[in-house]
């Protein structure tokens, strides 16, 4: 078995909501917090944005579990991708290659051009979203934060 064998996603259900509310919160931490400050992040997932996000997108998301254990999450609106999140722990393994691919094909199934944002300061992701072939289309400021985002979009 080669270590993408060991891979599974499935569409994400109310009974995952506990295990997913911690591993975002976990990967939330880990990876923004070196860019943003770990104030910051905590007070954003203090805040319980993150948790209506991810409840507000149950109809629209994937898990990713490697060897049964959960290892990424997607969540979509639309025609955007507004969350892609690998565990920390295990970038660097295909995982992030793989969601990714299985979220473009079920959003290319109904839209012709996807979207998605990333913080600028966010270098390791913008690298990734860039090797898959995603554009940079516009830079501009969050509107509720200020801080200063990428705008990555990519056609069928």
């Amino acid at each position: 078995m080669t270590q993408l064998d060991s891979i599974r996603i499935r569409p994400i259900t109310p009974a995952d909501i506990p295990a997913l509310t911690r591993f975002m919160r976990d990967t939330t931490m880990a990876s923004f917090a070196p860019f943003l400050g770990e104030e910051a992040v905590s007070t954003y997932l203090d805040s319980g944005n993150a948790d209506r996000y991810l409840e507000a997108r149950i109809d629209s998301g994937w898990a990713l579990f490697d060897r049964d254990v959960l290892a990424g999450l997607a969540l979509t609106e639309d025609m955007q991708i507004g969350q892609l999140m690998i565990d920390h722990r295990r970038h660097r393994r295909g995982l992030g290659t793989r969601l990714l691919a299985h979220v473009e094909q079920q959003l290319f199934a109904t839209h012709a051009l996807l979207e998605l944002q990333s913080f600028e300061a966010n270098t390791v992701a913008n690298a990734f979203y860039r090797a898959q072939g995603w554009q940079e289309a516009e830079r501009r400021l969050d509107a509720e934060t200020g801080i200063p985002m990428i705008v990555f979009r990519k056609g069928r």
